[in-house]
C-alpha cells in the first residue's frame, strides 16, 4: 500500500477531523499531499478554469509519479495554515468527477473523490485520491497542456530522458569517475598520495550496477596500492582486494546512483618507491549497467620514473605535485572540461 493510500484511507476514517488535525499540526505539502482552495466550489455549472487547470496538473503529476492526495478547502503557504470549506462541497466533487476524464490524455482510469461533512449543511472538504496510473504518460489536456510528474512539494515538467523512458524508450545511463589527488608526502625516491574516487551519474534515470576497477603493474617490489573504503564513502560501495593486481569498487544490488549525484566509492592508495626495476602500468575501466564502458590506460617506463627522483633528490611539495598530475596521471585536470575525472565529455 503507498503513502498516498494510506492517508486517503485515513481521511476517509477521520474525516473532517483528520484534516483540521492536519491544519493544527501544520503539515506540510509533499511529494504525495497537495492542498488547494475553490471559492467558487460546487456553486458554478462547472469547475472553474483555475480548478479545472489545478485538477489536470494533479492527475498528470502525480499518475506520472508514485499517486497522491489533493485536499480542497484547505488554505496552503507550503503548510496547511487554514481551514477554506468549500461551498456547495457535495456537487463540488461531482463536477471533479464528470471533469477526470477530460482532464489528461490518456484519460486516468482510477482517480477516486470524496466529499468530507465538516458539520455544514453547505460547506465541506473534497479529497481527490489520484493513485499511480496504470498508463502512461498522462499529458494535462487543460490550461498549460504539459507532462507533468510530481517533484518534491510541486509538480514540474517531465524532463525528455523520463518521458522517453514513459514511452517505452529507456534513457541511457553513464558515470563518470571523479579523481581527487590528496597530497600524502614525498621523500627522495619514494611519493605516496590518496586518490579520492567519486562516480558520478550522468544519465537521466538511476544508474545501477556502477562500478570502478583498478589494474595495476607495480614499478618496484615495495611499491604498493590498495583500494579502500573509509568514513566518506558511501556505504552503498563494496571493496572486493582479494587480487593486488586488480581491484574493484563495486555498487551492492540494491544501490542506485540517482541522477546527477556522485557519491564517493572510495580511495585509492598509491605508494611508488624506487629503485624502480619495472615499468609503471595501470588500466582503470568504469560504467553502470546499461551504460558504456570507459577505459583510462597509461604506461610510465622505469627510466622516466628513476631518473624523475635523480632530478628531484629533496623533493618539495610543488615536486609531489607535479610528479603525480604530470609523469603519473596526466591531463587529469584538462579531462572533462577541468572537472578532475575521467569519462564523457
Amino acid at each position: 500500500m503507498s503513502r498516498a493510500e494510506d492517508l486517503f484511507n485515513l481521511l476517509c476514517s477521520g474525516g473532517a477531523a483528520a484534516i483540521d488535525q492536519m491544519i493544527a499540526d501544520r503539515v506540510a505539502e509533499s511529494l504525495f499531499l497537495d492542498f488547494k482552495q475553490s471559492p467558487q466550489g460546487g456553486t458554478g455549472k462547472s469547475l472553474g478554469i483555475k480548478e479545472q487547470d489545478t485538477l489536470a496538473k494533479a492527475i498528470s503529476g502525480f499518475g506520472n509519479a508514485g499517486g497522491g492526495i489533493l485536499i480542497w478547502g484547505v488554505e496552503c503557504d507550503d503548510v496547511a495554515e487554514a481551514k477554506k470549506p468549500i461551498p456547495e462541497y457535495k456537487r463540488f466533487v461531482s463536477l471533479l468527477e464528470n471533469a477526470v476524464s477530460r482532464s489528461t490524455t490518456p484519460a486516468h482510469p482510477t482517480v477516486l473523490n470524496k466529499a468530507i461533512d465538516c458539520g455544514s449543511p453547505t460547506e465541506g472538504y473534497a479529497v481527490t485520491y489520484i493513485p499511480e496510473s496504470p498508463v502512461v504518460p498522462l499529458r494535462a489536456i487543460q490550461g498549460s497542456q504539459y507532462y507533468y510528474m510530481r517533484a518534491g512539494s510541486s509538480f514540474s515538467h517531465v524532463p525528455h530522458g523520463v518521458l522517453a523512458a514513459m514511452f517505452g524508450r529507456m534513457p541511457g545511463t553513464d558515470v563518470r569517475l571523479g579523481v581527487q589527488l590528496n597530497n600524502r608526502g614525498m621523500q627522495p625516491s619514494q611519493s605516496t598520495c590518496l586518490l579520492g574516487l567519486t562516480l558520478e551519474n550522468l544519465g537521466s534515470r538511476p544508474a545501477a550496477d556502477s562500478y570502478v576497477t583498478w589494474k595495476v603493474s607495480l614499478p618496484s617490489r615495495t611499491s604498493l596500492f590498495a583500494l579502500v573504503l573509509d568514513s566518506d564513502s558511501n556505504p552503498g560501495f563494496v571493496c572486493h582486494t582479494g587480487n593486488v593486481a586488480q581491484q574493484s569498487l563495486t555498487a551492492t544490488p540494491a544501490y542506485r546512483i540517482p541522477p546527477f549525484c556522485a557519491p564517493a566509492c572510495g580511495l585509492a592508495h598509491v605508494d611508488l618507491r624506487g629503485p624502480f626495476t619495472e615499468d609503471l602500468r595501470y588500466e582503470v575501466l568504469f560504467g553502470c549497467n546499461h551504460g558504456p564502458v570507459h577505459t583510462v590506460l597509461r604506461e610510465v617506463d622505469k627510466d622516466t620514473l628513476n631518473q624523475w627522483f635523480k632530478d628531484h633528490p629533496a623533493p618539495r611539495a610543488p615536486d609531489h605535485y607535479q610528479f603525480w598530475h604530470e609523469v603519473i596521471f596526466p591531463g587529469l585536470e584538462e579531462i572533462n572540461h577541468g572537472k578532475g575525472g575521467w569519462g564523457p565529455m
